[in-house]
């Protein structure tokens, strides 16, 4: 009896040895099943969108207010409304199509760029051109690009914080605030060389949504069959009027997918080699150089903004979302404060050059 009890136990023991073994392999094999998963899971989300101020969303001086009659800025957007307006896209690399708030400076992968025919590049990387395009590649004067022009990519590193809300796979909020007096952002006074911001500080930027956004629905392509045509960085909805000439002439205004991928990994350079023809700079000239995802890594060439994705890329483009102006007039400095200020601009700006 005592021999049959002990084989009994001892059978039970080899069979809870096995049953253990067995649900630690299956467990080794979903993990590496999840993490396989979540390898191969490197679909993008890209919302573009335009914004709009309005008279009850600026708060600042009558005399530059563009909803005064007889300014500077009120008559210019008689004639070219859209100089009020902004560009704006919220980019968010290896998604995998969870609902959430997905926010800059936050959320890994996210990028943010916002444009305005006023204060120009409020958020942005500005990358520049090595030189002539292969591609035909135009500014937005529609001449060809030459060393030293301008691409604005979206960054993902941003002065202030932006957000994306997305519910039941649909766009629902955008939103995004800049406070000025935040430590590391750039003035913006006297922005786009406009005569009538000289005098101008910038105390707040701001976007929002209320009952008049459009969200639009979500259009879906497959990354690398079909997504060439699809905007990335900079491609204006704004009429061509309300941009100064010179950020016309010097900035592509047009750009897609498939014209960073030519310009970046299908490019003759200066030497007959193949490296990218963007870079922090744009004074690299085919020397061997590492790419970054970033100007500030530089002297660097622009990475594919798209290495490693794969899947699905879903687009939004919004509109009627609704932007916040705050600013005030500041007193005319002294010389000796000009010098000190120019030396704290010119280290503040350094990115957007």
């Amino acid at each position: 009896m005592d021999q049959a009890f002990g084989d009994i136990f001892f059978l039970g023991d080899v069979l809870m040895k096995r049953f253990i073994l067995a649900k630690s392999m299956l467990g080794m094999v979903l993990a590496a099943s999840l993490a396989v998963s979540s390898v191969a899971s490197a679909d993008s989300l890209l919302v573009n969108f335009t914004a709009d101020l309005t008279a009850a969303t600026y708060n600042g001086p009558s005399d530059v207010s563009p909803y005064t009659p007889g300014t500077a800025v009120n008559l210019f957007a008689a004639t070219q409304p859209d100089v009020i307006r902004a560009d704006g896209q919220f980019y968010l690399k290896d998604w995998d199509g969870s609902d959430g708030t997905f926010t800059t400076n936050v959320t890994p992968g996210s990028r943010f760029l916002l444009h305005s025919p006023l204060i120009e590049r409020v958020e942005i990387d500005t990358w520049r051109a090595e030189g002539p395009s292969d591609h035909g590649t135009l500014t937005g004067l529609g001449n060809a690009i030459s060393q030293r022009k301008k691409f604005l990519l979206p960054t993902n590193s941003t002065y202030g914080s932006a957000s994306i809300t997305i519910a039941n796979g649909e766009l629902t909020d955008i939103s995004y605030n800049l406070d000025f007096s935040q430590p590391g952002v750039p003035p913006f006074q006297g922005a786009a060389g406009n005569p009538a911001f000289s005098n101008i500080k910038f105390n707040e930027i701001s976007l929002s949504t209320d009952n008049t956004a459009v969200f639009g629905a979500a259009q879906t392509y497959t990354i690398g069959t079909d997504d060439d045509s699809v905007v990335y960085g900079l491609n204006t909805q704004l009429s061509t009027g309300s941009f100064p000439p010179g950020v016309l002439n010097g900035t592509v205004i047009d750009t897609t997918r498939g014209m960073l991928r030519d310009e970046i990994l299908n490019n003759i350079d200066e030497i007959g080699g193949s490296t990218p023809n963007i870079s922090s700079d744009g004074r690299q000239n085919g020397i061997a150089l590492s790419s970054a995802d970033s100007p500030s890594s530089g002297p660097v060439y622009l990475q594919d903004p798209f290495l490693g994705e794969s899947g699905t890329l879903t687009v939004f483009d919004a509109s009627a979302i609704t932007v916040g102006l705050d600013i005030s007039v500041v007193p005319e400095p002294t010389t000796a404060m000009i010098a000190v200020l120019g030396s704290l601009l010119v280290v503040s700006v350094r990115r957007r050059a």
